[in-house]
């Protein structure tokens, strides 16, 4: 079909797929591309090797905990993956060093209905006597909501209504730890025009098991400037709080807040007022008591922590603690009796621990061990506990415990924190690339120590560039693999991300998206350039909203690279708008209905800008039919189109998990065997003798 805006004709001869993925023919389709790609991988001896490195390495980790919760009174919970397990299963210990004790197995539940469950999420209430939890059927994310009585392991309480606490602000406990407060979504069938709409914050009582109370809303709150598409949240972390905030949450970075008094609340009045609003630009805030501590882009691109009081807010004056820095963004901040403490990141990949003590006194914290990437988590505001968990290219996540008082980091004790890294064998590059407009594009390098530059070396690089997030420092099983066959593994980090702060982040949004994928075509540019390698060895890998990056530098300058990957690819921004959840998109790429928006849309859209007898470089696209961010038509249309316009006869590899979504909540095994195909792929495409498919 073709469509007309604002007087340009555009063609979408494959705009059918949007709305018929359950047709057969459509589904035969699918089944034959998955076997087609399944054989590919079949055909080359060494996939075997690859996936049995993988795994084996995986396996060797042992059990993988995450998601720790800690409650005030010393309470552990936790989620842990066997390696022979596809799940994880919930556990609990009174004490760090306490008897563990297993308190939910997701393949338990509900087993007459033949569907695979996961937890996605766990929130313990303040004295760990309880538990909730999300319960999610395969990888649609969307939770069922348990609640389990830790001392007898039985689930006292479900809710028949379906959330999405990964996404939508988790479940929060109320103070008397006798009631629940999340986000609701009345529409789960993405299938649905009222997909993901007029979502609701409520509130149960788990003791009385009373119906829900809405306590912020569209429907409840008319006053407030909720559109159909947005998402209430609600916050309620510290039992000191005699106040609830709410926000009013998109995909946009910053929100409207108000907040209301927990008395008015359970009078059931209707009493929300303004807190701060989109142009504050809060990042991250902490309500205590009576004071509201954030994280603020507002007149400091690069952030700086201030305060407020909640009954005579000031978000125009308010007090500056921590003021921005000049060459580091601030990328999170945790509250302790002590001080507080932040991270601040040089270029998205060098992170450095602060803390500012109650007295005013700044102090950096000398680390353990060098990281790109830190992650804090506390108890509370009125005790010392502190957790760090410390990541980079060359080191796995590692926890540790910060004792204030002696100065000294205590490693957790587990067993993926053990695991020796063989760093001392890694070269990591940190530099600036100058992309079209003179910017300075930090561009991360990691290979092996002994490397040539003699073009001759396979690079795999990925960018993503979007909503504000930063492709954060982390070793991955893709990057060791990757520079064990020789190879080199890039990270540009283009504009649209965090990586440089507020500015950075506009720099590619909307209608400066262009700058997003030219930023990445600088970066490959230079590598090739400098001998890193060259075009017939360069892959890149864009998943989710890095689909655009990706996707745009390959079709515009295909010559530079030899193959791509998309994973639940953003492909199709022009019709993006339309997709589950696509109004909310709308607001970080652009709608259809402003012209200019329009021909921004239209030049960033990968399945638009193919061009018929091209050739294209070889592609592999995965999606996932449940996926709730990206719908899994973007990638088929994309298909569909480049092979029909690219001459090449280059292969076009194209898969569909029937069961997973967006990947979230995807197994680490299946994640595994995925990340061992885009391997070879890579490395078949890239011409290594010993990756190419059996005649």
């Amino acid at each position: 079909m073709t469509e007309e805006y604002f007087g340009k004709k555009v063609s979408d001869p494959y705009r059918y797929l949007e709305k018929n993925l359950d047709n057969n023919f459509i589904v035969d389709w699918i089944k034959e591309n998955n076997e087609v790609t399944s054989n590919y991988f079949k055909n080359i001896e060494s996939t075997d090797k690859v996936l049995e490195k993988i795994l084996n390495s995986y396996d060797k980790k042992g059990d993988q905990i995450s998601s720790t919760r800690i409650t005030s009174n010393n309470k552990y919970f936790y989620l842990k993956t066997k390696s022979e397990n596809n799940f994880s299963e919930l556990f609990y210990k009174n004490g760090k060093d306490g008897k563990e004790v297993l308190i939910f197995d997701p393949s338990s539940y509900r087993i007459d209905d033949g569907v695979k469950y996961k937890i996605n999420h766990i929130s313990p209430c303040l004295d760990g006597e309880k538990i909730a939890i999300g319960v999610t059927e395969n990888d649609t994310e969307f939770s069922d909501i348990i609640v389990i009585d830790v001392e007898s392991k039985e689930i006292i309480f479900k809710t028949n209504k379906k959330s999405w606490p990964s996404a939508l602000g988790g479940i929060k406990w109320n103070a008397n730890c006798d009631g629940i407060y999340y986000t609701h979504v009345p529409v789960t069938d993405k299938n649905k025009e009222d997909y993901l709409f007029n979502t609701e914050a409520i509130y149960f009582n788990i003791e009385n098991k009373q119906e829900k109370t809405v306590l912020f809303s569209k429907e409840n709150n008319p006053d407030v400037s909720f559109k159909e598409e947005d998402f209430p949240l609600l916050y309620f972390d510290f039992v000191e709080n005699k106040h609830i905030v709410g926000t009013v949450a998109g995909v946009a970075k910053y929100r409207n807040a108000y907040i209301s008094s927990l008395e008015s609340i359970s009078k059931k009045k209707n009493d929300w007022r303004p807190l701060f609003k989109v142009s504050d630009k809060v990042r991250r805030f902490f309500l205590f008591k009576d004071e509201l501590i954030f994280l603020t882009a507002k007149n400091a691109s690069n952030f700086k922590i201030c305060r407020t009081l909640i009954n005579n807010p000031n978000f125009e004056k308010p007090e500056v603690l921590v003021p921005e820095y000049t060459n580091e963004i601030i990328t999170d901040f945790a509250i302790t009796k002590d001080g507080i403490y932040f991270v601040k990141v040089k270029n998205g990949v060098e992170a450095n621990l602060m803390l500012l003590k109650n007295n005013g006194n700044l102090k950096s914290i000398e680390l353990p061990i060098g990281a790109g990437n830190i992650k804090l988590q506390t108890k509370s505001p009125i005790e010392s506990d502190l957790w760090v968990t410390l990541q980079g290219w060359t080191i796995n996540s590692k926890k540790y415990f910060y004792d204030v008082i002696s100065n000294s980091f205590i490693l957790e004790n587990s067993k993926s924190n053990s695991e020796k890294n063989n760093k001392d064998d890694i070269v990591v590059e940190e530099i600036l690339v100058q992309s079209h407009d003179k910017k300075d594009i930090p561009l991360s390098i990691i290979y092996k120590r002994g490397f040539k530059k003699n073009g001759n070396h396979p690079l795999f690089i990925t960018a993503y560039g979007a909503y504000g997030r930063s492709i954060n420092p982390r070793s991955t099983a893709l990057i060791s693999n990757w520079i064990d066959e020789g190879g080199v593994y890039a990270v540009a980090h283009v504009r649209g991300g965090g990586e440089k702060g507020y500015e950075w982040y506009t720099e590619g949004l909307k209608l400066n998206k262009a700058n997003s994928w030219k930023d990445l075509i600088s970066c490959v540019k230079y590598l090739q350039e400098y001998k890193y390698t060259k075009s017939s060895k360069t892959v890149a890998w864009g998943a989710s909203a890095g689909g655009i990056a990706v996707g745009k530098a390959v079709l515009e300058e295909p010559s530079l690279f030899s193959a791509a990957v998309i994973t639940s690819g953003m492909l199709n921004t022009l019709r993006s708008e339309f997709a589950p959840n696509g109004k909310n998109n709308a607001k970080e790429f652009g709608t259809v209905k402003n012209p200019k928006e329009f021909e921004s849309l239209l030049a960033m859209d990968s399945y638009q800008s193919l061009q018929k007898n091209t050739s294209y470089p070889s592609f592999l696209v995965t999606t996932g039919l449940n996926d709730s961010r990206v719908a899994s038509w973007q990638s088929m249309k994309f298909v569909a189109r480049l092979r029909e316009y690219s001459s090449s006869k280059k292969p076009i590899l194209f898969s569909v998990d029937f069961e997973s979504g967006h990947g979230y909540e995807s197994s680490k095994r299946k994640m595994n065997i995925k990340i061992g195909e885009i391997i070879v792929f890579a490395l078949s495409q890239t011409g290594h003798p010993e990756y190419q498919p059996n005649e």
